[in-house]
């Protein structure tokens, strides 16, 4: 069955389910599984949708990897409609299910109580036929099939990886004159368009250069090669593109794949000049980062080629016209090919991407038959464009002394052609053009993207291997030949593969601030960062750019043992060494066994060294049980609401909590576990208990409602704050409001206020406030009902203090307290407060004092009716 007609189903299966529900008999917690379900379901068929418009095969490799390293230089103009579309549903998925509560709320229901069970089961099967699921399921089912070919492949010495992966090196065949190298990666230009049975006519250029070429027919897609960064990796490191084990570590380096020797490195050596010209952006997928990482000195994108054109709008969505990119191309080979060192030029054409192609402005009444199939109108633009190129250079003086490759950097993907390409043999495009070669060949030979590299290296003259790949003209028989299931056996590798990120051992670590950087050798990468490593050294790198996981999560799962380094704010790292809270507002690292006493900790001032003595004290740590639990503690703390952290501290005993959001809810079950309130027995439920007291926060109070069995009473948060300045009384105070801070005040603390000479009873509703007290004397205070407000004075200099800030919602909705150059507001909704201890500590706190049924703030008590 078709992705899209599975969506349909699905889709017709969830009304289905809504509908019944909504003739069933009333039950709320049905109406709200139906509701948050809805949610859910058109977010997932969205993002399916989406992902399927690009690949034509849902979530894959390519999703995964763009989801990791990030989207920058994305044409996102070339997809307005798509991301208008994608907008309104998931608008439409959020009113929906508001607007199917509050139906619910309306209607009487008194239907039969089977139709609230067929509604369940419908959904259920709405979301086991939605195609998302099942992409997601087999993302998640190949990750442990994975480790179970891992298993077998490694009790079978013939398919272990150090047995086929070769180490890359490269030597001259003979003294004649290295020969230049010219290649090209079409743009999902693969082979199946040459099929005159699906395409006649189509291609004519490319066909006649053909004629004159070695051209290879049976050139396979293969994992990690599908997409274009994957498919130049493939093609010149002979790997295939996998990430290192954090989900978006590629982001966080300066290098790409610094532990691979690829074609560019090869060449270098051998005295090339190494170029790369591309029309889209540098930066998408970090195509830039690769080629400035394996010895490309000119590398140039979308942002270093428009300067060079006459009209600098004169340009697609995501970069340069074929023909601009194809004519600055041209005048370099003419300039490279007159120095007196041997080149290779590689570049990347635009005008064939998905989904419909684009036309370059002088060709745009180019039309293939009737001109109808935009996409097809840009294949057959670009065959002329490439032709033309290639015959430039073969009609040049330089051509005897220079091998042009043509190449498509992966299949195709979902365009306006798509249902005629899929009649055909799927295979990418490889033909190689030499005027000296007076016997052209078709190469009938299988092979894959990883072969690429290989045989063009030794069809310049050299003898050399790279990786996996084998020479296509040789008696090599490549690997995807040799091995039964080869795509299996390749993600069994992936775990040795993953290592040519990050194959350094450590030795030292220096870290800067001015760059966010930490240096290693020759490498870069930026914090925060968390850096784990095996007992050889051997690093594994994890950041948390552009992911919801942060590095305390990371740190919660390490077992026991592993030793690590931790650069980041001291806010989060405190969890690990509480003397860190000392250095609020720095950066500062931590480093040692999960489950030992940190060896190293400290505060980072501009730049700090870690020395290899240090790294060998971290391996020599002992952790310990208790060490390890306390460890683990703090560091579920962090992922913990502040609200719920108030909740647990102002309710009674053994009371009930109930919060609806279950992915919190882990967190929230373990911190009343393991946290210092563990002593209260309080019990976590993520639905609402029947006939029993319990306390929750304002966001749920619309579900407590809604179940009509309780009533409800604000819990007053006032006690908890009261009790945190009785504490602190010896020492220095500061208050600084944002937002609104008066409204959820109890009559006892603006009494309790009051008498410690803190007035505000002025304080009008989002009204500006600062404060400072000292031993329990207010030093300086300041209210504004319509302005903000700012304190500063020698007297405030001389604790340490800058300056204390507050503004109100309607008058800058901020809080500032600024204290030896470092901004330590936690500058949230209420009463942002900050103790300056004796001791020189410092404790940062925030109370959340505006309390209305629609915030999300406040703790409540549901009592059953």
């Amino acid at each position: 069955m078709s992705s899209l007609l599975l969506v349909s189903v699905s889709n017709f299966l969830f009304l289905a389910g809504i509908f019944f529900c909504s003739i069933g008999k009333k039950n709320r917690v049905n109406a709200v599984f139906i509701s948050s379900s809805l949610f859910i379901f058109v977010l997932l068929t969205t993002f399916f949708l989406a992902t399927d418009y690009f690949t034509n095969e849902g979530v894959n490799d390519a999703v995964l990897y763009h989801l990791s390293y990030g989207l920058s230089g994305v044409g996102f103009s070339e997809y307005i409609l798509m991301i208008l579309g994608i907008v309104l549903l998931l608008l439409f998925g959020v009113v929906s299910s508001w607007g199917f509560i509050y139906f619910f709320a309306k209607r009487r229901g008194t239907g039969r109580k089977y139709l609230n069970r067929l509604s369940i089961i419908l959904v259920l099967c709405a979301f086991a036929l939605n195609p998302a699921t099942r992409d997601w399921f087999e993302f998640y089912k190949s990750r442990a099939e994975r480790d179970t070919i891992v298993t077998k492949v490694k009790a079978v010495n013939r398919l272990d990886f150090n047995k086929y992966y070769r180490e890359p090196n490269v030597v001259k065949k003979s003294s004649v004159r290295k020969r230049n190298l010219v290649f090209i990666y079409a743009e999902g230009l693969e082979r199946t368009y040459f099929d005159e049975s699906i395409f006649p006519g189509l291609i004519k250029g490319l066909r006649q250069l053909e004629s004159r070429s070695k051209t290879f027919t049976d050139i396979e897609n293969t994992y990690g090669s599908s997409w274009t960064i994957g498919g130049m990796v493939a093609s010149q490191c002979s790997i295939p593109l996998v990430t290192a084990s954090g989900k978006n570590s590629m982001s966080g380096m300066n290098r790409f794949l610094s532990g691979a020797v690829c074609l560019g490195d090869l060449l270098q050596a051998q005295g090339y000049y190494l170029s790369f010209l591309g029309g889209a952006s540098l930066d998408f997928a970090g195509k830039g980062n690769f080629y400035k990482s394996h010895s490309f000195e000119d590398v140039r994108g979308r942002k270093e080629l428009l300067p060079l054109l006459e009209d600098k709008s004169y340009r697609t969505g995501w970069g340069l016209y074929d023909d601009s990119l194809l004519e600055i191309a041209y005048e370099q080979f003419l300039e490279l090919s007159s120095a007196d060192k041997p080149f290779g030029q590689f570049l990347l054409t635009l005008d064939t991407h998905h989904p419909k192609g684009h036309v370059s402005k002088k060709y745009e009444k180019f039309f293939y038959k009737d001109g109808r199939n935009s996409m097809l109108n840009a294949v057959a633009v670009s065959d002329h464009l490439l032709s033309q190129f290639v015959n430039r250079i073969l009609n040049s003086p330089y051509s005897e002394n220079t091998i042009i490759v043509i190449a498509s950097d992966h299949l195709a993907m979902r365009n306006r052609a798509s249902s005629l390409l899929a009649k055909g043999e799927r295979k990418n495009l490889f033909m190689i053009i030499d005027p000296q070669d007076k016997n052209p060949q078709e190469i009938d030979k299988r092979g894959i993207a990883f072969d690429l590299g290989p045989t063009v290296l030794n069809y310049l003259g050299f003898e050399g291997e790279i990786g996996l790949g084998r020479d296509l003209l040789s008696d090599d028989v490549s690997l995807v030949e040799e091995i039964e299931n080869f795509y299996q056996v390749l993600v069994s590798w992936r775990d040795e593969i993953s290592e040519f990120w990050d194959i350094h051992e450590i030795s030292a670590l220096k870290i800067d601030v001015d760059t966010h950087s930490v240096e290693m050798e020759d490498q870069f990468i930026k914090f925060p960062v968390l850096i784990t490593f095996d007992d050889q050294m051997k690093m594994n790198i994890l950041f948390e750019f552009s992911s919801s996981k942060k590095l305390y999560d990371y740190l919660y799962e390490l077992k026991k043992g592993t030793p690590f380094i931790w650069i980041d704010k001291a806010r989060k790292i405190e969890r690990l060494d509480p003397r860190l809270s000392l250095n609020a507002g720095y950066y500062s690292v931590v480093g040692g066994r999960i489950g030992a006493v940190p060896v190293i900790s400290s505060r980072i001032d501009g730049s700090y060294q870690i020395t290899h003595n240090q790294l060998e004290e971290v391996l020599s740590s002992v952790a310990d049980e208790g060490t390890y639990q306390k460890q683990k503690r703090g560091l579920g703390e962090v992922n913990i609401l502040p609200e719920i952290k108030v909740l647990v501290a102002d309710i009674p005993r053994e009371s009930i909590v109930f919060y609806s959001k279950p992915k919190q809810g882990e967190s929230i079950d373990k911190y009343f576990k393991y946290s210092k309130y563990y002593y209260k027995k309080i019990k976590y439920e993520n639905s609402i208990p029947d006939d029993k007291e319990f306390y929750f926060l304002s966001q749920d109070l619309h579900l407590v409602r809604e179940n009509g069995n309780y009533t409800w009473e604000r819990h007053p948060l006032g006690e908890k704050f009261r009790t945190v300045i009785k504490r602190h009384l010896d020492d220095t105070i500061i208050f600084s409001v944002r937002d609104e801070a008066s409204n959820g005040l109890s009559e006892k603390t603006m009494n309790f206020l009051s008498n410690l000479g803190l007035d505000l009873t002025a304080l009008d509703y989002r009204g500006s406030f600062a404060a400072v007290m000292d031993r329990g004397q207010v030093i300086a205070q300041k209210i504004d009902n319509s302005a903000p407000v700012h304190l500063s004075s020698p007297i405030l200099k001389s604790k340490g203090i800058d300056y204390v800030e507050s503004g109100g919602l309607f008058s800058g909705n901020y809080s500032s307290i600024m204290v030896d150059g470092i901004e330590l507001s936690p500058n949230k909704r209420g009463i942002n407060m900050l103790v300056l201890k004796k001791d020189g500590r410092r404790i940062i706190a925030n109370f959340d004092t505006f309390v209305t049924e629609k915030m999300y703030s406040g703790i409540w008590k549901a009592i059953p009716k």
